[in-house]
């Protein structure tokens, strides 16, 4: 089959949105499926990502959402695709109808729930979607919501065998503090200064992120401070780390499937209700929002050796079956 996916990403938010979708469209080609990749992304580095990948890449621009669909629709038609995939916040019902309408069939990669579903499938990943939303939605449209339909990239899945979880009553050394690729607000500083100002043993901190952070104001002698740009290696760092920071977004459940202790800081809104619910299961330790980190509690935590994450309890991330477009 040929499926034609729908996704954007500007330099400042989206990232997430892109790279689940190369998630799908990898899992679909190792299937022996076509898939194009449809985008009005502005970040250079995401496009170059797809063409890797092996998609056939189509860039374009229109800002008015009907005409984006008019257009998404034609460039089905042209490549004969029988699948379109979306996934982003701009793709309500208006949308969704046009393409239905035009004969595809319709998959949408939800986070939200904030309209009413036209599309052949409905996605959502996060934990307990099952329980905390409710869809409105076409007598057709199926639902694979939760845990047990994540979208892993090949790099991530390919590492499963050597999933281990590190026993954390040691004291754990290796601190794994993730940047996302458009994560702007991400306190990067505030966290680092942190660290800086109450490490009491020897810890190993890199972070990954765009562009170089300010090393220059660590000064604790026992931080051993290095950081990488974002690469497709990624998992290496995941086998690396005792623990991560990193904000509530797609990397927690590349976390969790690797069976590492997650502190998660929410960057956008659509987060919170995801964050509030697995911190509430013990699955991850919330440390609050970009603009309101909760300080005393990631002081608290280096200062017990990281006490606190001894008790977390791990959480089951299974892989979404990409039968369900048979």
């Amino acid at each position: 089959m040929k499926f034609l996916i729908r996704a954007d990403a500007s330099n400042e938010i989206g990232t997430g949105h892109v790279m689940r979708s190369i998630a799908l469209g990898q899992m679909l080609i190792d299937e022996g499926h076509i898939v194009y990749f449809l985008t009005q992304s502005e970040n250079e580095s995401l496009k170059n990502r797809i063409k890797r990948e092996g998609f056939d890449l189509i860039c374009f621009s229109e800002e008015d959402t009907i005409e984006d669909a008019k257009y998404t629709a034609k460039r089905g038609k042209d490549l004969k695709a029988d699948w379109v995939i979306t996934d982003g916040y701009k793709f309500k019902t208006e949308y969704q109808k046009v393409i239905k309408v035009a004969g595809f069939k319709l998959m949408c990669i939800d986070d939200v729930c904030e309209c009413h579903y036209m599309s052949d499938i409905v996605l959502n990943q996060n934990y307990d979607a099952d329980k905390i939303f409710k869809y409105s939605k076409e007598d057709y449209t199926r639902l694979f919501l939760g845990t047990n339909n994540v979208l892993l990239r090949r790099e991530i899945i390919n590492n499963a065998k050597s999933n281990s979880c590190n026993d954390i009553n040691h004291k754990p050394n290796n601190i794994l503090i993730l940047k996302g690729g458009s994560d702007l607000y991400f306190p990067i500083d505030e966290i680092l200064n942190i660290f800086d100002k109450n490490a009491n043993r020897p810890l190993n901190i890199k972070v990954i992120s765009k562009i170089e952070e300010h090393v220059t104001k660590l000064t604790n002698s026992n931080i051993n401070y290095t950081h990488s740009t974002i690469t497709n290696k990624i998992q290496t760092d995941f086998l690396w780390c005792d623990i991560a920071i990193t904000a509530g977004g797609s990397t927690v459940w590349e976390l969790l499937y690797y069976k590492k202790k997650p502190l998660v800081i929410g960057i956008a809104e659509n987060q919170r209700i995801i964050i509030e619910e697995l911190s509430k299961s013990n699955y991850v330790i919330s440390l609050g929002w970009a603009d309101n980190l909760m300080t005393e509690k990631l002081e608290r935590i280096i200062n017990s050796d990281f006490n606190d994450l001894k008790y977390l309890n791990e959480l089951q991330v299974k892989l979404f079956d990409i039968s369900a477009f048979e």
